[in-house]
C-alpha cells in the first residue's frame, strides 16, 4: 500500500464520529486484545475455504446492516418470531451469519473468553467483510471499531432504506446520499456484483420483457435457460468469484442483471467513472483506481451512525 493511499484513508476514518458520542478508532481492540483481527482473519479465510463464495455473502450483509439503522449488526439478529431484518424481503438470499459467529468465537477465544465479551459483533461484520475483500479482491483497507450492537432489530427497518433492484438513477442517488454516500460511492460500491450471486425473482421482467439497449438479448437468453434450471445465478458471467472490475466491463456491453444496475449508464458522470473503472489495466499486485475508491466507500459506509446498544455474547441473540 502506498504512502499515499494509506494517509488518505486514515484522514477518511478521523473524519467520521460514531453515534455513541466518540469516534471510531483505528486499531480500536489492540490495547484490549491485540489479536483479535487476526482471529477474526484467520476464522473467515477458513469459512471461506470450506464454502467458496460466501465471502460475497459476508460482503453483502455488511451493507444490508450498515444501510439500515447504521452499523449495529441488527441484521444478525434472529427472533424466535421472525421478526428481524434478517427475515425482510429485501433480505432475500442474505447468507454468511455462519462466519460472523464463528469469527465472533475466535476473536472472544483469542481474548481468552472472558466473563464479558470484548468485541462486538458489529465491529467483527466490519472486519471479516474488509477481510472478505482481501480474500476476493487481493487489496484492503484500514477498518475502525468501536461500534455497539443494537438491541433492535425490525423486518420493516429495511423498507426506504436498502436499494431496490428496479431503482432508478435518481433513486439510488438519494439512497446513498441519505446515508452520506456520493453517486461515486454509489459506483464504486456497486462494482461488488462482480461477486456473490442473485435471485432469478430480482431480475426476471429484464429477460422476459427484452429492452433493446437495456440489455444484450444474447445475454437474456441466456439467463433465462440458467433461471429455467435453477433460482440463483452469478452477478457477474465472466470471473463470479473475483472482486473485480470485470462487472464495469460487462456493463458497458449490457451484460448485467438488474435495473439498478444498468440504469446507472444513464448518468453521463457515472458512465465516465465507470468507462475508467472498465478501462483499467488490473495488475493484482498494485492498488487501481477503482479498489481505491471501492476501500475508502466502505471506510465511509462502514461509519455510517447507528444507535445505543450492547456488546452481544452471542451474535444472533440480544443479552
Amino acid at each position: 500500500m502506498t504512502m499515499y493511499y494509506s494517509c488518505l484513508i486514515f484522514a477518511v476514518l478521523l473524519s467520521f464520529p460514531s453515534a455513541y458520542g466518540v469516534d471510531l478508532e483505528p486499531n480500536y481492540y489492540e490495547a484490549k486484545c491485540p489479536n483479535i483481527e487476526g482471529a477474526i482473519a484467520n476464522a473467515v479465510a477458513t469459512e471461506e475455504g470450506k464454502n467458496q463464495g460466501i465471502c460475497a455473502g459476508v460482503i453483502r450483509l455488511f451493507f444490508h446492516d450498515c444501510f439500515v439503522n447504521g452499523c449495529d449488526g441488527s441484521v444478525l439478529l434472529d427472533f424466535p418470531d421472525l421478526s428481524s431484518e434478517k427475515y425482510s424481503p429485501d433480505n432475500l438470499g442474505l447468507r454468511g451469519f455462519e462466519v460472523i459467529e464463528a469469527a465472533k468465537e475466535a476473536a472472544e477465544a483469542s481474548c481468552g473468553n472472558r466473563p464479558s465479551p470484548v468485541v462486538s459483533c458489529a465491529d467483527v461484520l466490519a472486519y471479516a467483510a474488509r477481510d472478505c475483500v482481501k480474500l476476493l479482491g487481493d487489496f484492503t483497507y484500514n477498518v475502525v471499531a468501536g461500534r455497539l450492537d443494537s438491541r433492535v432489530s425490525k423486518a420493516g427497518d429495511t423498507k426506504g432504506n436498502l436499494p431496490g433492484a428496479k431503482f432508478g438513477v435518481e433513486q439510488l442517488k438519494t439512497n446513498f446520499a441519505n446515508k452520506g454516500l456520493s453517486a461515486k460511492d454509489l459506483v464504486a460500491l456497486t462494482g461488488a456484483h462482480s461477486i456473490g450471486q442473485a435471485h432469478c425473482t430480482s431480475f426476471s421482467d429484464r429477460y422476459t420483457n427484452i429492452v433493446d439497449n437495456e440489455i444484450n438479448r444474447t445475454y437474456a437468453s441466456e439467463l433465462k435457460t440458467k433461471c429455467d434450471s435453477k433460482p440463483i445465478v452469478d452477478q457477474d458471467y465472466v470471473t463470479p468469484n473475483r472482486l473485480d472490475v470485470q462487472w464495469y466491463t460487462n456493463e458497458n456491453a449490457n451484460k448485467v442483471l438488474f435495473f439498478s444496475d444498468w440504469v446507472l449508464r444513464t448518468d453521463t458522470p457515472s458512465q465516465n467513472l465507470m468507462n475508467n473503472y472498465a478501462n483499467l489495466n488490473v495488475d493484482l499486485l498494485t492498488f487501481t483506481a477503482w479498489q481505491d475508491d471501492f476501500g475508502k466507500a466502505m471506510v465511509k459506509m462502514g461509519n455510517i451512525l447507528g444507535g445505543d446498544g450492547e456488546i452481544r455474547k452471542v451474535c444472533s441473540a440480544r443479552n
